[in-house]
C-alpha cells in the first residue's frame, strides 16, 4: 500500500523512492504504460497549442513559453487590434486557461479587436473568470 502523498505529488522528493519500494512489477508496468499514454496525449495538446503560445511569446506580449500555463494576470498597454486577434486565438485554444485577470485599459484595441475578443468569449474561451472593471 502506498503511503500518503503530499498535495504537491510532483514536488515530492520521495516520490521515486515510494514508487520503487511500494509498487509491484505489474503495477510498475501499468504505470509505465500510463505514463507513455499521458505523454503522447500531452505532446499532441502541446503541438496544438504551440502556434498560439509562440505568438504570445513575441511582442507586444513577450510572455515566456514556460510561463503561459501558469499565467493568472495580464497587464499591457500596447495591445492593438491585430494583437487582440492573436490573443483571442490563444485563449480560444486554451493557451491561457488559468488567466483570471485581464486588464485592457490603456490599449488601442479598436472595434475589430473587441469583435474578435467578443467572439472568443462567445465561443467558450477557456479561462476561469472574466471581470470588467469600470
Amino acid at each position: 500500500m502506498l503511503p500518503p502523498l503530499s498535495d504537491d505529488v510532483f514536488g515530492n522528493e520521495n516520490l521515486a523512492t515510494i514508487v520503487m519500494d511500494c509498487l509491484t512489477l505489474p503495477d510498475l508496468l501499468t504505470l509505465y504504460r500510463l505514463n507513455r499514454l499521458l505523454s503522447n496525449i500531452a505532446a499532441r495538446r502541446i503541438a496544438h497549442l504551440r502556434p498560439a503560445l509562440e505568438a504570445l511569446a513575441s511582442a507586444p506580449f513577450n510572455i515566456p513559453l514556460r510561463d503561459t500555463p501558469y499565467l493568472r494576470s495580464l497587464h499591457y498597454g500596447a495591445i492593438r487590434g491585430e494583437c487582440m486577434r492573436i490573443f483571442t486565438d490563444a485563449i480560444t485554444k486554451g493557451a491561457l486557461a488559468n488567466l483570471t485577470e485581464l486588464y485592457l485599459e490603456y490599449n488601442m484595441i479598436g472595434d475589430e479587436g473587441i469583435k474578435a475578443f467578443s467572439s472568443a468569449l462567445a465561443s467558450g474561451a477557456r479561462w476561469r473568470r472574466f471581470q470588467r472593471r469600470s
